[in-house]
This record gives C-alpha cells, structure tokens and sequence, in this order.
C-alpha cells in the first residue's frame, strides 16, 4: 500500500486535470467569430468586393491629391484664356457731351472763322499697346500653356501611384486573409488535438507531460492565429482608408 498509494493519487491529480482542461476547452468561445460587419471572414474576400479595377477607379475619384491636381489644371486653363485677351486692357472707351457753339476754325491766306456746330456728343474708343505686350505675348502664352500640361501630368502621376497603392493594399489584404484562414485551420486541428488528449489523460491513456506538449502546441496556434487576424484587420483598414470609402459600402 505505500507503494502503490502514490501512483493512485497522481493518477486521481493527473484525471482532475485533463477533466479542468476539458471544461475549459469546451466553453473556451471562438476567437473573433463575429468578424467584420457584412463580411465572412473565412469566404474569399475578393468575392465580397468590387473587382480591382473598380476599386481603383474608385480610388482615383476620391483621392484629395488627384482632385487638387485637376482643378489647378482647370485654373491654368481659365489663366491661359485670360492670357490671350490681356491686351484688351489697353483698349479705353470714351464719351463725351458738349453744349453752346463748337467752332471749325479754318486758316488760309484769307482768315475767315465758320460755325459748323452749335451743340452735340462725341463718343469713340482709343488704344494704346505698349510693346511689352507685342514682345512678351508669345512667352506668356507658351508659359501658361506649359503650366496647364505640367498639372496634368501631375495629375496622371498620381493616378499611378494611386492606382499602385490600391493594389499593393489589395494583395495584401488577400494574403492576410489566406494566412489567417490557414492558422485558424492550425488553431481548431491543435484545439481538438488537447481536447482528445485531455480525455485520454483522464483515462490514463496519455502520460501528464505528453498533454502539457499538446496544450502547448495549442497555445502556440492560438497566438499565430490572433496575430493574424491583427494583420488581416491592418490590411481590410489600410485598403479601407486608401479608397477613402467605407468597404461596407462597397460590399457586394
């Protein structure tokens, strides 16, 4: 009885501990099993969302840079115009009305002095061009010209880096996914693995340091598993917040 009574209370200790860890992982709740609103975690995400090309589009139209681009695109276009009809500045209108007797004096060799007006207006328009406008026009409009293609340029550049972070941020959000899909896979296989080994620890079939091997084997793919549904998240909010729209909005 000394001898044997040792084995039969480690035995009792070692049951009550795989019974322990069996409750725990029975009511143990699904990590994350609400997910995202309106979206399945665990369903391709690419499915739920509007082809890459339309998410790029998308992009583009809602992007501050390439909207700014644009309208100083449209201001250089309104300068140019502006530009061309700057001359008119030199054009001076006039007007003017006159009241009593407005003489023609006429001088020859015989002085003689004739009243052709006695009251009337007289109205016209005068112009005087410097030639700074004649020599510097040409350049001014060239410049302005130069200025227009220069944000438009701007502008499809960055469409291109628009376009490229759309995608980047894509690709990314569907590798996150996958890696995520396959360490929940991992974590569910190393779950029931602990939760047979707990059972066969209360029947004496497993020894206590083979169940503390497979317990940890589980806690490590708990871990990986939360760190990639971290990186999952970054992704879905990095794309969310490179579009510039809610993703929710644009689910299928």
């Amino acid at each position: 009885m000394r001898i044997t009574l040792p084995l039969i209370c480690a035995s009792i200790w070692m049951s009550s501990m795989g019974m322990q860890a069996l409750h725990a992982q029975q009511t143990e709740k699904e990590p994350f099993a609400g997910g995202i609103e309106g979206f399945n975690l665990f369903e391709d995400i690419s499915g739920q969302l509007p082809s890459l090309d339309s998410l790029v589009q998308i992009a583009i139209s809602y992007s501050p840079s390439v909207q700014t681009a644009v309208h100083q695109s449209v201001t250089e276009t309104e300068r140019l115009i502006l530009q061309k009809k700057f001359w008119t500045n030199h054009i001076q209108a006039f007007a003017n009305v006159a009241a009593g007797n407005q003489g023609v004096f006429i001088a020859g060799v015989n002085e003689s002095t004739v009243n052709t007006l006695s009251t009337g207006y007289r109205y016209g328009l005068s112009l005087n061009l410097p030639l700074y406008e004649f020599v510097s026009r040409p350049n001014r409009i060239k410049l302005a010209k130069s200025e227009i293609k220069t944000f438009e340029s701007k502008a499809e550049e960055i469409k291109l880096t628009v376009e490229q972070g759309v995608i980047q941020n894509y690709f990314d959000l569907l590798v996150a996914q996958k890696v995520m899909i396959d360490q929940h896979t991992y974590f569910e296989q190393a779950k029931n693995s602990e939760q047979l080994s707990a059972l066969r620890l209360r029947d004496n079939q497993v020894s206590f340091t083979e169940y503390t091997r497979i317990a940890e084997i589980k806690a490590i793919a708990s871990e990986k598993y939360y760190k990639s549904y971290g990186e999952f998240m970054v992704a879905f909010h990095n794309l969310e917040s490179f579009l510039g729209i809610k993703l929710y909005d644009l689910k299928k």
